[in-house]
């Protein structure tokens, strides 16, 4: 056991009692989740176990510590791991591969049709169907043939960094994320008055969510533009409140879950590694940046979607971290900078379709924020909130809140 000194200079998600402490009885064993364990009498028998799961996540424990623990953790289980690791990541190829393959050929199509009609560069069904391909089938067959490289070369050295990323990870899932779950509330609910509002003219509730056009005019971000009356309508025509409404509609259901799933794992991470009132502070401003860039950018092209926010956590987590290297792992970290490559080649595969303008204007404004507000520092220990940052944070929440209840309100009419 470590001092209690020592272990407060740690890392939280480094510290031993992360994992709860091993049940008594035979001395080697997995937690498998949710209570679930199964004993083993030698340590061969845990390692055949371990070579037949599949599922990851698990946690080990033996006679050598009090607490459980990821099994990269113990160097004796690497040649196990190396074929447990290699097995999954074999299948993880082999499908994604054929995935990658398949959905390639409508791809071709638009792409010899766009070549046909002399629109390769500005031809939106063949950047929407190249996104989509890069989303589900191209990224993911690209880590995958990354993870199988990575099994093939697991040694005592690699697997110290796996069994980090993998100890930081499942302490971040524990954690408990008020005001990212407020945020994602708050799209969702507002999805749900879009698809409401476009169910007549769309005949259906599937239809409506997958082309949710309707609210848009009433609470996009509308640069510039005029009302069925004829009325000058806008950002640009004094209508500045559009820069905290158009953030919260979406425009159609794949463009929700993907601002959903980064919000999740991003808001996550700003608001455990940093702090509830940084979350918010850094998703308002970002997103206030994101829709003012837009505006400039693209002033004719109305625009939607919370990723001027998103992005700007993800510019938020990237500065924060390397800022403060000791607060998580160095893998960790990585994977946000393949996040922020990936989107760069999203937004130049769909450029006719995706703001990028909004995307970059969030990110610059959340690496700025995370530069000025915190300063390079060699502790451990996260940052401490003070009755300021609470302050600004909870005046924060209420603006992104408004913003999606005055969206609301413009798409019933009130």
């Amino acid at each position: 056991m470590k001092g209690q000194g020592e272990e407060t200079e740690r890392p939280i998600w480094q510290r031993e009692h992360l994992f709860p402490v091993k049940p008594e009885g035979a001395p080697y064993g997995v937690l498998l989740g949710k209570g679930e364990a199964r004993s083993f009498s030698s340590l061969s028998h845990l390692e055949a176990h371990l070579v037949q799961w599949k599922e990851p996540g698990l946690l080990v424990w033996t006679p050598d510590s009090e607490y459980c623990f990821p099994p990269e953790e113990d160097a004796r289980l690497l040649s196990v791991l190396r074929k447990r690791k290699s097995a999954i990541s074999e299948n993880d190829w082999s499908s994604a591969r054929y995935r990658a393959f398949v959905a390639f050929l409508p791809l071709f199509y638009f792409l010899w049709k766009a070549y046909a009609e002399s629109k390769l560069l500005r031809s939106q069904e063949l950047g929407l169907f190249a996104v989509l391909w890069l989303m589900f089938a191209g990224i993911p067959a690209y880590e995958a043939w990354k993870r199988k490289k990575r099994a093939v070369l697991l040694d005592v050295g690699r697997l110290r960094g796996e069994a980090e990323e993998v100890r930081f990870e499942v302490w971040l899932r524990r954690q408990q994320i008020p005001v990212t779950k407020i945020f994602l509330g708050a799209l969702i609910g507002v999805f749900v008055v879009q698809i409401l509002k476009g169910l007549p003219q769309a005949g259906s509730f599937l239809l409506s969510a997958w082309y949710p056009a309707a609210g848009v005019p009433e609470a996009g971000l509308v640069k510039w533009g005029r009302d069925i009356t004829g009325n000058e309508v806008g950002y640009f025509t004094g209508e500045w409140w559009r820069l905290l409404t158009g953030p919260m509609l979406h425009g159609q259901l794949l463009h929700l879950v993907m601002n959903s799933l980064g919000l999740l794992y991003l808001g996550r991470r700003t608001e455990v590694v940093a702090g509830w009132s940084h979350l918010a502070l850094v998703f308002l401003l970002s997103m206030l940046a994101g829709g003012v860039a837009s505006a400039y950018g693209l002033p004719s092209v109305p625009s939607v979607g919370a990723s001027g926010g998103i992005l700007g956590l993800l510019g938020f987590l990237l500065v924060f971290e390397l800022l403060h290297g000791k607060l998580v792992p160095r893998r960790a970290t990585r994977r946000l900078c393949a996040a922020l490559i990936f989107t760069f080649v999203v937004g130049f595969v769909g450029y006719l379709f995706i703001d990028n303008w909004a995307h970059g204007g969030g990110l610059l404004a959340g690496m700025m924020y995370a530069a000025i507000v915190f300063p390079k520092s060699s502790s451990a220990r996260r940052p401490q909130a003070t009755l300021m940052d609470l302050i600004l944070g909870g005046t924060a929440v209420a603006f992104v809140l408004g913003g999606a209840l005055l969206a609301v309100a413009r798409m019933r009419g009130i």
